[in-house]
């Protein structure tokens, strides 16, 4: 930077030095021709002082929605940031409800909670690689990691046309649109009941593509059963225990079949997972992030396999936005009648303030509204972004010999 302010001064006493040897009577178009040079100047020593960072790799800070630390040609990059979603409950439950079986044995209690508090680093490592590593500290005495993973990109340059990019670690599987849309881009703060029947984030490899002009996505995924979370998201999904590990194999396929523009579009998308492992549970909240779950099957052991399939439609017009799914789950458990478990929900949105609902058309999932003008922003005049939303879901976890309970909830 020394050199380069050194240039610039000495091009400007260039300047002022023909000037005056021109006793001040240069002509303009002189002076017009100087200014040029220095700007040229200026420019060259500016490229090369880039060129320079992007050699060595250098990472400049900047804000661009959250830290972005990016070197000069762009092929590496850190971005830090999180989330902070505070709740609060304030409950009116049947006494039936809380009480001894056929109730759920606890109370719900009011509450105001962090229900999480999440900071990420995640980036480029030239343009073939990225990756994310993800922290949850609403439990601050256990912290536990929700993504952890790398992606092998942009094959299609080396391999060929029909290479998929390859993630490695730690992160979604493949199931749903809601379940698999970050908990900041959805609608309401607690995904619909029927997420209760899929897994969320397990250890393993994928496999992924978009193709149709980034119209159509697949991914299909190899991943082991035994690393879940029960208290992720608030709902319960695959337990814990000593015996039961196993492996799954989820895909899903989204396809955008009409769209006038990224306002107006039709999405819809089929996915499904066979689950190898000995022992299953299923249980959801009504809604909430904490409190007791008022469904559960309660520990199913000795099963053989589980089959799930999904079904999601979702569409935007405009300020308007509706989606809507529906899984149904297979347990292969003949000692139990082969239960068969099902969920579904129904969801409808209005921006009031104009805009429309985001969307990630390279993974086929929702994105990151963004109001039209930020909260208080041009003399604090801006009301930023109010939407409605109203919801409908449905689950049924009895069947068989399996009593786990219906519920439904209207959000």
């Amino acid at each position: 930077m020394a050199r380069l302010q050194g240039r610039i001064v000495g091009a400007v006493a260039f300047v002022v030095g023909a000037l005056v040897v021109g006793g001040g009577s240069a002509r303009a178009d002189d002076a017009t021709e100087i200014k040029k040079l220095v700007a040229e100047e200026v420019k060259a020593q500016m490229e090369a002082k880039k060129a320079a960072d992007a050699k060595d790799n250098v990472l400049k800070a900047k804000w661009n929605n959250g830290l972005l630390l990016e070197s000069a040609d762009k092929k590496y990059s850190m971005r830090i940031g999180g989330r902070i979603h505070l709740d609060t409950n304030l409950i009116d439950a049947d006494p039936s409800l809380e009480g001894a079986a056929p109730g759920v044995g606890d109370d719900f209690d009011d509450a105001t909670f962090f229900r999480r508090i999440r900071l990420y680093v995640r980036g480029d490592i030239t343009k073939y690689v990225d990756y994310k590593f993800e922290v949850d500290f609403a439990e601050p005495d256990s912290p536990g990691l929700r993504d952890g993973y790398i992606t092998i990109k942009n094959l299609k340059e080396c391999v060929g046309c029909w290479a998929p990019s390859i993630r490695i670690g730690q992160a979604y599987e493949p199931i749903g649109l809601e379940t698999v849309t970050t908990d900041n881009h959805i609608a309401f703060i607690e995904r619909a009941g029927q997420t209760a029947l899929h897994p969320e984030r397990s250890i393993g490899i994928s496999f992924m593509d978009s193709f149709w002009n980034d119209h159509a996505t697949a991914q299909l995924g190899l991943y082991s059963t035994d690393a879940s979370d029960d208290e992720e998201n608030g709902f319960g999904l695959w337990d814990d225990g000593e015996d039961d590990g196993g492996m799954a194999v989820t895909g899903r396929f989204s396809l955008v079949p009409w769209a006038k523009d990224t306002c107006h579009f039709l999405h819809v998308g089929a996915s499904g997972s066979y689950r190898q492992t000995n022992e299953v549970r299923y249980r959801a909240r009504p809604g909430l992030g904490r409190g007791p779950r008022i469904v559960d099957t309660l520990a199913l052991t000795g099963i053989e396999s589980v089959m799930l399939l999904n079904g999601e439609v979702g569409a935007v017009w405009g300020p308007f936005h509706v989606s809507a799914e529906y899984t149904l789950l297979s347990v292969d458990d003949p000692t139990r009648g082969d239960p068969e478990f099902s969920g579904y929900y129904l969801q409808a949105g209005w921006f009031l303030t104009g805009e429309a609902m985001a969307y990630d058309f390279k993974a086929g999932l929702w994105g990151n509204s963004k109001p039209c003008c930020n909260f208080l922003d041009n003399n604090c005049c801006c009301l930023g972004a109010f939407e409605l939303v109203a919801r409908y879901d449905a689950l049924d976890l009895t069947d068989g010999t399996v009593l786990g309970g219906e519920l439904t909830g209207i959000t």
